[in-house]
């Protein structure tokens, strides 16, 4: 049988973790599988993660979780390594055998959701699922730590600063003409440098692309789709405003590469309802994403809350495999 490992960094998700790697061995029984568990927190669960450190002033949580991933990508021994959050369930059955079978790509992953307007979307820049053949990659090539320090993202936030102490400034200063709608393009200004501007872990991925095959998968986006952006993000003054900007400064900026229609199925709606990530591979969903931010809204026919779920809960399981099975037979041409 092929051997694959597969790599999860945890920051106290023994249980989602536990309930994943069961979903992976129901569905993937002709593979051996190694599990290497890398855990951030100061739980006794897998192999010691990265500790924080102090002198990353920017964002130390997600320098944490790239730290830890260099050290279990370097510690691997297989040549077929996937990495996947734990949260992030690969629903579909012999997923895996997709690309062992071939040699068309050397890595493989998947995008972040519109919704996260902020961060982004290259054509590799994401850790929530993400597969290198190592037999093509030198794993001494790949890098997960977060541009923070890029002199781009300075320049970003420099800016970013230069127009909140004017806008403070002139908050400040007593009534004048035209003050509340200067106010508010210097506010409409800000939230439009900040789309796509976030290097969160996984965006120094971006400087392979030249070097190896990659595939990028997509996610279920229909027009409904909520994001954060501001609240006048849909009006149509908005929309004809936004025709006129580059892309890079439009909040509705995603309708391409993702799939942007109206969905049918019953099971595919409700996990979008709850803010549930589907993402897909070609025509068919091959992973659910619950996301640990959504944890208090994202709940299973409204009896279990994913924040404090219990891998022994019999009904959850219930809930979920049904669920599973639901959205594993979904297909986009049907």
């Amino acid at each position: 049988m092929k051997k694959i490992e597969i790599i999860f960094v945890s920051y106290k998700n023994k249980s989602l973790i536990e309930f994943n790697k069961k979903l992976i061995l129901k569905n993937n029984p002709n593979l051996t599988i190694k599990f290497s568990i890398y855990e951030n927190s100061d739980n006794l669960y897998g192999y010691k993660g990265i500790s924080k450190d102090p002198t990353d002033p920017i964002s130390p949580a997600s320098y944490q979780h790239a730290k830890t991933l260099q050290l279990a990508l370097w510690n691997s021994s297989c040549k077929d390594i996937f990495i996947i959050d734990p949260d992030f369930f690969i629903i579909k059955k012999n997923f895996f055998n997709i690309f062992l079978n071939t040699n068309k790509f050397d890595i493989v992953g998947s995008d972040w959701h519109p919704r996260w307007i902020n961060k982004k979307r290259n054509i590799l820049n994401c850790v929530h699922f993400l597969y290198f053949n190592l037999n093509k990659v030198s794993k001494y090539h790949i890098n997960f730590l977060p541009e923070y320090h890029s002199l781009e993202y300075l320049r970003h936030e420099k800016l970013v600063y230069r127009l909140m102490s004017i806008r403070k400034k002139l908050l400040k200063m007593p009534k004048y003409m035209f003050k509340n709608l200067i106010n508010f393009l210097i506010t409409d200004f800000i939230h439009r440098l900040n789309v796509e501007s976030s290097p969160d872990t996984g965006s120094s991925l971006r400087h392979l692309v030249n070097s190896y095959s990659i595939k990028k998968l997509n996610l279920l986006i229909t027009p409904n789709c909520q994001i954060n952006a501001p609240s006048y993000y849909k009006n149509i003054t908005n929309r004809i405003f936004e025709s006129l900007l580059p892309r890079k400064f439009c909040f509705n900026n995603f309708e391409y590469p993702f799939i942007n229609y109206e969905i049918s199925n019953k099971a595919v709606n409700k996990c979008l309802k709850n803010n549930y990530e589907l993402h897909l591979y070609e025509n068919f969903i091959y992973g659910i994403h619950f996301r640990g931010t959504h944890y208090k809204e994202a709940k299973v026919k409204g009896t279990v809350n994913l924040k404090n779920y219990n891998i022994k809960s019999k009904k959850f399981v219930s809930d979920i495999d049904n669920m599973i099975n639901q959205l594993a037979n979904f297909n986009l041409k049907n």
